[in-house]
């Protein structure tokens, strides 16, 4: 009787269907594993526990003095899965939980768009057990939420741009309003894409523009009457004020760095340190200029280069 050879990786619909099915069974359950082996909850998730138990009680007075200083939709997801689980540890953890998990089928049609069947599965399969990703999966965090709508946004406006339909502009949009509430950084991605539909785009890049800041238009509006009649401002939901701080912490770590070595030339060492300290303010600077420029460049080529190949 001959074997059976059976090949995961196949160009077989139905052997690919399978093995994603496998692969998304084989991620969930590591995490479900890593979620019932973490018996402690991180610091940052107690706090969002409370901030959500202050939503579901009607403490409104108490959302943001509980170590918090804004509304993540983190929390109001929390207290979603508590009117399921009764469990304020156990509906945080199921968050976590089920988003690290769900961010694997956006992340498998967006990678598709650009790869095989092949390549698609051995991304998914790599993003399902990378222990970063399954450890934070199994912590009280904002990352997984983060992830999931992240990969939505980027899979509705990759798909936008061959298919051409304004729902999946408006959808993007949205994905990363959603990514944004969640962690701030997202914004990079509402900045980055208005960028390339404003530059990279030959036709209607306009009107592509306006349906995809559509969302963000409205919400600053609701966000102007919120101020008026309900003292609600955006820096409530958004962690607008960190921003700011975010994009200036790397340029106030190197100057600190630069003052604490310009103190350590200064003092009397012996042996080879004292010329090697004398010439490191300078040559952080050069490290720190290059290492920016260097990534600017290599982007920049590999963009010249899949332009070269289009034309």
């Amino acid at each position: 009787m001959r074997p059976i050879k059976i090949d995961p990786f196949s160009d077989n619909r139905f052997s690919t269907s399978r093995t994603l099915t496998l692969i998304f069974l084989l991620g969930f359950g590591i995490r479900l594993f890593s979620v019932l082996y973490t018996n402690i909850v991180n610091p940052d998730g107690v706090l969002y526990i409370h901030q959500a138990r202050a939503v579901y009680y009607g403490l409104f007075d108490s959302v943001y003095n509980c170590g918090l200083g804004s509304l993540s939709n983190y929390s109001l997801f929390i207290v979603g899965l508590y009117m399921i689980f009764g469990n304020w540890v156990v509906a945080a953890k199921s968050l976590s939980l089920i988003f690290g998990s769900i961010t694997l089928i956006p992340l498998y049609f967006l990678v598709k768009r650009f790869f095989d069947d092949k390549i698609t599965l051995l991304v998914i399969l790599m993003f399902g057990l990378m222990p970063d990703f399954v450890a934070r999966s199994a912590d009280v965090v904002r990352e997984p939420v983060y992830w999931f709508f992240c990969v939505l946004g980027l899979y509705f406006f990759v798909s936008q741009l061959s298919e051409k339909k304004d729902l999946y502009l408006i959808l993007a949009s949205l994905s990363f309003l959603m990514a944004a509430w969640a962690r701030i950084e997202a914004v990079l991605f509402m900045l980055i894409s208005s960028l390339y539909i404003l530059f990279g785009q030959k036709e209607q890049r306009i009107k592509t523009l306006s349906l995809f800041i559509l969302p963000l238009v409205l919400l600053a509006l609701c966000f102007a009457v919120g101020q008026m009649f309900f003292n609600v401002s955006a820096g409530d939901l958004y962690r607008t004020r960190q921003l700011a701080t975010k994009l200036s912490v790397p340029v106030v770590e190197y100057e600190n760095l630069r003052r604490d070595l310009a103190e350590l030339m200064g003092q009397t060492l012996n042996g080879n340190l004292s010329p090697f300290l004398h010439k490191t303010p300078r040559n952080a600077s050069s490290i720190f200029s290059g290492s920016f420029f260097l990534s600017i460049f290599l982007r920049f080529h590999s963009g010249v280069g899949r332009c070269m190949e289009e034309n």
